[in-house]
C-alpha cells in the first residue's frame, strides 16, 4: 500500500491532554499538514527549529501548501510593530495613509495614533479603522465620511489590530495522540539508522527525529578557535558526537565560548558550531564538550522503509 499522506491521526487522548487549537501562523511562514511546529515568542506557531525540543505540535489542517499561500504580513493577527505615518490626506470620505510596505489588505483593522491636529475639530482622527483599500504597497485608506480640513501630522503610526484571512491559521495538535507519518528526519544526525519499534523521538527542523537517548561523559577540550561566525573545537579524545547533537561548552576561561550548541561533526576529535560574534582567544583554560539528552516527545510504535512502491512512515506514539 502506498501512502500518500503527509501525516494521519489514528487517534488521539483528548482527556488526557490534547489540545486542538487553531494556531496564528508566524507572519511570511507555510505549513502544511504534517509539520511539526513550536510556539513563538510572539505566540504565533512556525516550525521547529534545528535544536531538538519537546514542545511541540503537529499541523494536522495547515495554511497553504506553498510560499504564495503563506500568510502574507498583515493578513491576520500575526504580532507587528508599530509603522510610522508619512502622511494623511482627505478625499471623497476617505483618508489616505502613507506607510512604506504597511502590508495591510482590504478589511484589517488598524489603529492610528499619535498627534494629529486638523482644522475641523469635530472630527478626530486618531483612533481605530477597517481599511477600504489599498491603492499601493505604500498607501491604504479608511472611510472618514466628515471633512477633517486641512491636517498637520505629527509623530503618528499604524498598527494591525486584526485581520480576517483564514489560510493564515493552521489548526495544530498539541499532545497525546498516535500518528503516521512520512515527515520524519531521513538524512543528518540519524542517516541510515532505522526507526525500531520504541526508538525515542524528538523534533527539529519540522520534523520527527530519533532522539539521542543518553548524556555523553564530559569530554577535555585542547582548543577553541572562532573565525567567520564558526567555532571549531578539537577534543584530546575521540568525543563520540554526531552532526546535529546538542553539544554543552563549559569551563572555557573565555565565557564567550560557553553554552549549548548544535553541532556539526568534521572528524573523529574535532567538530563545529555557529557562533555569529568573536569572543576572543579561548583564555587559559579550554574546558569540556558534554553531548546532550534530547527531549522526547515519544517513540516509534511501527515502521516502514522506502520502496519503490511504498512511501516511508512511521506510527508513532506521541505523548
Amino acid at each position: 500500500m502506498k501512502l500518500e499522506y503527509v501525516a494521519q491521526i489514528l487517534r488521539g487522548w483528548p482527556k488526557q491532554g490534547a489540545r486542538e487549537r487553531t494556531e496564528i501562523v508566524t507572519s511570511g511562514a507555510s505549513l502544511i499538514n504534517g509539520d511539526w511546529v513550536e510556539m513563538q515568542a510572539n505566540g504565533t506557531a512556525n516550525k521547529t527549529s534545528s535544536a531538538s525540543t519537546r514542545r511541540a505540535g503537529l499541523v494536522i489542517r495547515g495554511n497553504g501548501d506553498s510560499s504564495s499561500a503563506a500568510n502574507a504580513s498583515g493578513q491576520l493577527m500575526t504580532p507587528q510593530a508599530a509603522k510610522s505615518i508619512t502622511a494623511l490626506s482627505w478625499a471623497g470620505g476617505f483618508l489616505t495613509v502613507s506607510v512604506a510596505s504597511h502590508g495591510y489588505a482590504v478589511g484589517n483593522s488598524v489603529t492610528i495614533a499619535g498627534t494629529v491636529t486638523n482644522v475641523n475639530t469635530t472630527v478626530v482622527i486618531p483612533g481605530t479603522y477597517t481599511v477600504s483599500s489599498v491603492p499601493t504597497t505604500g498607501t491604504f485608506t479608511v472611510s472618514l465620511p466628515s471633512d477633517p480640513g486641512v491636517i498637520t501630522l505629527g509623530t503618528n503610526t499604524a498598527t494591525l489590530v486584526s485581520g480576517f484571512s483564514a489560510p493564515g491559521e493552521a489548526l495544530t495538535l498539541w499532545g497525546n495522540f498516535i500518528v503516521a507519518t512520512s515527515s520524519y528526519e531521513t538524512t543528518g544526525y540519524f542517516a541510515g539508522d532505522v526507526y525500531a519499534p520504541g526508538t525515542p523521538l524528538t523534533v527539529r527542523s519540522g520534523k520527527l527525529a530519533q532522539a539521542n537517548g543518553a548524556a555523553s561523559g564530559a569530554v577535555t577540550n585542547t582548543s577553541l578557535t572562532w573565525a567567520a561566525g564558526v567555532v571549531t573545537v578539537v577534543t584530546a579524545t575521540a568525543h563520540g558526537f554526531a552532526t546535529g547533537q546538542s553539544v554543552t561548552i563549559a569551563g572555557v576561561t573565555n565565557a564567550g565560548y560557553n553554552g549549548t550548541f548544535t553541532i556539526t561533526v568534521v572528524d573523529a576529535t574535532t567538530f563545529t558550531y555557529v557562533l555569529a560574534a568573536d569572543p576572543g582567544a579561548q583564555g587559559v583554560a579550554p574546558g569540556t564538550s558534554t553531548s546532550v539528552k534530547d527531549p522526547e516527545i515519544g517513540f516509534v510504535l511501527r515502521s516502514q522503509g522506502a520502496t519503490t512502491t511504498e512511501t516511508a512512515h512511521l506510527v508513532a506514539v506521541i505523548y
